[in-house]
Order: structure tokens, then C-alpha cells, then sequence
């Protein structure tokens, strides 16, 4: 009697879903939901919009006031242009939907700037998705300009964040950056603020030099950096004293 011989085929593993991968989707479910869940703002939208159709159709920025009644003809400068014509841009490929979808995108991706930078400061999965859940309730995702500029501070906070902690080197981005951003909206002044507070702050000795440690707990001998995941991070005043710190 011949014996049947059963073929062996490796199991694959299939995607198994834990409790922290729901945490970590909470947010931005609820994100998505308030960015979908809001109609169309009777607010400047509209006039937005409409600017967008008038740079499209003629090709050029208006240097006046075209819609008021009172201050009709007179010099006005569209800073927001750019904003403008990608919405015009949008509405003509997708009509509203696509407006709608578009600014859900751009709040999303704003959003995973902001949550990264969550799951940076913490190895608690829950304390982070607990923090960004917040984020994501108090987001703005009404269609207007200023969604531009949420998404701009959130990727600069990302990247300065990631320069002061010595975790990616992206300060080239900034400049590529701020060429888009003051044809967005006028926000981008307060990024200006910023680095004058940020520079000044650092002049006084308010922001300490930050330090990884090593593998031991105190700072790597020549000033490199350990990038192992879950090093800690040493805060000190002087550097001399961070050096003599011991693990606990």
C-alpha cells in the first residue's frame, strides 16, 4: 500500500490586529471624521474661489478690488494666490467632492507631522494617540487658506524637532518650504517670531543643549549619537556636568 505523502506548505502569517494598532488609528479616524463631516462654510470660501477662477482665466494676479462696493478699483494685493488657484484648480477637476476630499488630505497629512512627533516624545503608544486625539478634535478643517499654513507648522515642527534632538537633518526643506507658504497665506510671518524667539531663547541659555545617551546612560564618548530606538534623552546646562551623569 502506497503512502500518501502530504505536501507541506509554510503558513503565512496573516495581519493580526492589536490593541495598540487601534490606538494608533483612533486619531486619525477622528480626524478624518471631523474633516468629512462639516458642509462647505458660508464664509470667504467662496470668494476665494472665485479670485482662483479670475487668476485662471486671466492669467494674472489682480493688483485691485474687484468685488467690494466700497472700496471697488482701489489697490489690493492677493497674497493668498497660490491657495486660490489650487482650490480653483481642484473645483474644475473634481467640483466640490474633490474640494472636500482634497482639504481632508491636507489636514491628514498635517496631522501625521503632528502625531509623529508625539510618538517621538514618548515610547507609550497609548499616551501618545491619548495627546494626538486632542490634536485631531481641535484641527482645523474648515476650506479656507489657513489649512495651508497648519500644514506648513506642522512640518516645521517636525523638522526643526528632529534637528534639536538629533534624530534627521531636513533644515534644507525650510527655505524650499517658505517659498510656497508666503504665496499661501500670510502666516508665515509668525514662523519669522518664531526663530527670533527660538534664537534668543538659545543666546540666554533658556534652551539647554540636548545630548543621546549611550547604551550605558551617559552621553557617547567624541559626541556622537547613539540612534538605537528608545535612547534617552539628557538635558543639561552645562555639557561638562551632562558627561559625569550616571545611569541610574
Amino acid at each position: 500500500m502506497r503512502e500518501e505523502i502530504a505536501e507541506v506548505r509554510p503558513r503565512v502569517p496573516g495581519l493580526k490586529v492589536s490593541i495598540e494598532h487601534l490606538w494608533l488609528g483612533l486619531p486619525v479616524f477622528a480626524l478624518l471624521w471631523k474633516s468629512f463631516l462639516f458642509p462647505l462654510p458660508f464664509l470667504d470660501f467662496w470668494w476665494h474661489l472665485k479670485i482662483g477662477e479670475v487668476i485662471a482665466t486671466t492669467r494674472s494676479i489682480p493688483r485691485v478690488d474687484l468685488f467690494s462696493f466700497t472700496a471697488a478699483g482701489q489697490p489690493f494685493i492677493v497674497q493668498n494666490w497660490l491657495a486660490e488657484l489650487l482650490y480653483y484648480g481642484t473645483y474644475r477637476l473634481g467640483g466640490f467632492p474633490l474640494l472636500v476630499f482634497f482639504n481632508a488630505l491636507m489636514a491628514a497629512a498635517a496631522f501625521l507631522f503632528v502625531y509623529h512627533l508625539c510618538l517621538e516624545a514618548t515610547e507609550k503608544v497609548r499616551i501618545a494617540a491619548f495627546v494626538a486625539f486632542f490634536a485631531a478634535i481641535g484641527n482645523y478643517s474648515f476650506l479656507r487658506p489657513q489649512a495651508f499654513s497648519f500644514f506648513m507648522f506642522a512640518v516645521y515642527s517636525w523638522i526643526l524637532s528632529g534637528y534639536r534632538f538629533r534624530r534627521r537633518d531636513a533644515l534644507w526643506a525650510l527655505p524650499v518650504l517658505m517659498i510656497f507658504w508666503v504665496n499661501l497665506h500670510g502666516a508665515f510671518v509668525l514662523v519669522c517670531l518664531g526663530f527670533g524667539t527660538y534664537w534668543n531663547l538659545h543666546r540666554y541659555g533658556r534652551l539647554p543643549p540636548v545630548h543621546r545617551s549611550g547604551s550605558n546612560g551617559c552621553p557617547d564618548a567624541g559626541g556622537t549619537a547613539q540612534t538605537r530606538p528608545g535612547a534617552s534623552l539628557l538635558w543639561s546646562g552645562d555639557l561638562d556636568q551632562s558627561r559625569n551623569i550616571q545611569s541610574v
